[in-house]
């Protein structure tokens, strides 16, 4: 759940936001001073019976914290954390709410991956950015 990258606090900061955003992620809170970000994937839906309290739902979302802290200044640390969140509803108000922490090597693994995809990126980003023009008169 945990993976050094060589990069910036900031620059990893802002990778992990990407990635979370584009696997479909609503990024709740972000606190760049303490390196934290919090966020949940769209909830899915399900009617539900119970023969005894009838008619309900049954909700479920993912959870994520992501934790950036700096190692010197080329260095950054990344923890992940992912929950998933069922809830159900029934007649009667009654409700539960069961949190499952994913603990699957696959899915941080993948997620590392495209974090460290993300950071590439920006590094080959601000090399051309802050490349030096060729000389005007050609030498």
């Amino acid at each position: 759940q945990t993976r050094e990258f060589e990069a910036a606090k900031t620059m990893a900061f802002a990778s992990v936001m990407t990635v979370l955003q584009d696997a479909g992620y609503i990024v709740e809170s972000t606190d760049l001073a303490t390196g934290f970000i919090t966020g949940k994937s769209p909830a899915t839906s399900v009617d539900t019976f119970n023969l005894f309290l009838g008619f309900g739902k049954k909700h479920g979302t993912t959870r994520v914290t992501a934790f950036v802290e700096p190692i010197g200044q080329k260095y950054s640390k990344v923890r992940l954390n992912f929950v998933a969140i069922e809830t159900k509803s029934v007649g009667y108000g009654i409700e539960s709410r069961v949190d499952t922490p994913l603990e699957d090597h696959e899915l941080y693994q993948n997620v590392f991956e495209k974090i460290d995809e993300a950071i590439f990126m920006r590094k080959a980003i601000e090399a051309e950015v802050t490349e030096e023009p060729p000389d005007s008169d050609g030498g």
